[in-house]
Formats: structure tokens, sequence, C-alpha cells
């Protein structure tokens, strides 16, 4: 007789921006997530920016791989003034939501019972529609069903991130520049064995690689081995690449909508909730998030 034994290796990881994780599902140690940014999509790099400040949060070692961008602006955590960090907890949210509707609808009754007392008639339209519009608010706002979600992730808490200041572990950060990919890997490695790394690549180095795939499957098999997690940008109007080294994707358009308040438009092409639905992100001085959409046909 045999016992099952389940392996416990695979923690629950995150980029640093809750949406993303809901969207694309769990994230594990040992995933490679890829971004392909289409052309005039630049907001990777701040993807990028938010994945290294969490790793530095969690205290990883954390390692950016780049030719092009060779030291990021790593953005800090917003911190109150003892220097703890300020998270949103999304069941606050959806608490102070509900305390707006219920103050509503008592204002609305309130004030219905004072006109007819007065025998002016009902309320005027435009005070209802403004309750309306709280009461209603959790069904057609998707940022809140998507922080709603964010429990079974990390207990219901959302990072705010201030992009304009540096975190004070910056420095910390492996950079490299090196362009040769078989140097790449070995440094990768020396680091990696010393425990749970978080790898950034946010330019391509292997444009003159003979073989691709190899360079690929090694930093495949390192991440896997040394129970760690990549996030690499690909421009998919630069480079065409295998998805099979990859665990989770998302496509990342510009603002085709030409609408002010986004930044661009989010696609998952892989992930484990087969989520294949297109979504705003918004780029600001906290951070990203995302919101749903109505595109078009096409």
């Amino acid at each position: 007789m045999f016992n099952k034994r389940v392996s416990q290796e695979r923690d629950t990881r995150s980029t640093g921006i809750l949406d993303i994780d809901v969207l694309l599902g769990d994230i594990h140690n040992k995933d490679i997530i890829l971004l392909m940014p289409e052309e005039g999509a630049r907001y990777h790099t701040a993807i990028h920016r938010i994945f290294i400040s969490k790793g530095l949060e969690d205290k990883e070692r954390v390692i950016h791989v780049s030719v092009d961008n060779t030291v990021l602006n790593i953005p800090d955590i917003v911190r109150n003034k003892n220097g703890v960090h300020t998270r949103v907890n999304a069941m606050e949210i959806g608490n102070k939501t509900d305390s707006r509707v219920k103050q509503s609808n008592i204002d609305i009754n309130s004030a219905q019972s004072r006109h007819n007392a007065h025998g002016l008639g009902d309320v005027n339209p435009i005070t209802q529609k403004i309750s309306w519009r709280y009461k209603n608010i959790s069904k057609v706002s998707n940022s809140t069903n998507i922080h709603s979600d964010t429990n079974r992730l990390i207990p219901g808490y959302n990072v705010q991130y201030n992009m304009k200041i540096s975190h004070p572990l910056s420095d910390t950060v492996l950079n490299i520049s090196d362009t040769n990919v078989h140097n790449v890997l070995d440094i990768l490695e020396e680091e990696m064995k010393k425990g749970v790394t978080r790898i950034s690549f946010s330019s391509l180095l292997f444009y003159n690689t003979p073989d691709v795939d190899t360079f690929l499957f090694s930093l495949r098999r390192l991440v896997r081995n040394y129970n760690s997690i990549c996030l690499m940008s690909v421009p998919v109007y630069i480079y065409s690449i295998s998805y099979r080294y990859f665990d989770l994707i998302l496509k990342l358009h510009s603002n085709m909508l030409n609408i002010p308040k986004y930044t661009g438009v989010i696609e998952c092409v892989k992930s484990r909730v087969h989520n294949m639905h297109k979504y705003a992100i918004i780029y600001n001085s906290t951070g990203i998030k995302i919101e749903k959409i109505v595109i078009p046909p096409e």
C-alpha cells in the first residue's frame, strides 16, 4: 500500500499587481510569465518595476536583466509615518461602499418622509438616481469584482505604490547587462543557488542567439530547479517566440480606443482561469489597476 504524497513546494506568489494576479489565476514558484507588448504599448516597464518592488518587499533575491533599461527606478510601497505599509483592505472597501449605500437610502427615505409630511410629493428623481448608482456600484464596477477575489491570493489586501519614490532596497537588485546569454545563465544559476529568486527580463538578450529554444529551455530549467519566478517581456512586433516555455502570457496593447483615462488594453493569452477577455489598464502614480471595458467588434 502506498501513501500519496503531495508536494507543497509551489507556494502562491504575486506579480505585485493583484488585478493581474487574479486575471492570470494562481501564480506559483517555478512560473515564467511572458508579457507581449505590441507596438506603442510601453507600460510593460512599469509592470517590471512593480514586480521587482514586490520581490524586495518579500525579502527575495531580485535580478533584473536588460540591455536598454539597465537600471530601473523601483517604486516604494506607500507607507505611513511609522514606515509601515499602507494597504487597502478589499473587505473594508466593500464595507465602506455598503455604508454609503445604506446612508444614501436613509437620506432618501428621510427626505421622502419630510416631503410627504409637507405635502410636497416625491423626492427629486436626480437624488434617487445618485442613490441607485451607489446601490449598484458592485455590479457595474469591474475593479470591485476583481479585488473581491484577492482574498484567496493574498489575504484581501491591495498594495499601493509611490511610483515617484525609489524603494529603500533598490540598491540590492542585481542588474545584469551582459549580452552573452551563456554568461547570463551562469550568473543566474550562481545567484539562484543562494535562495528563492525573482527574475526580471525587460529586453531581449537573445536576438543574435542562434538557438533561442536552448536558451529558453535552460532558463526554464533554472527557474524550475531553484523554485523561483520570472517575468519576461518580448515585443511581438519585433520578435516571434514559442509559447511553450511560458506558464502564463499577457498581451499588452496600446490605447486602441484613444480614451484619455486609459493607458492601454491588456489581454490574457494563457492563464489558469481561461480568461480571454480584454481589459483596460490604468497606470498612474499609485501603480497599475485594471477595469472591464466594452470593445467594439474588430
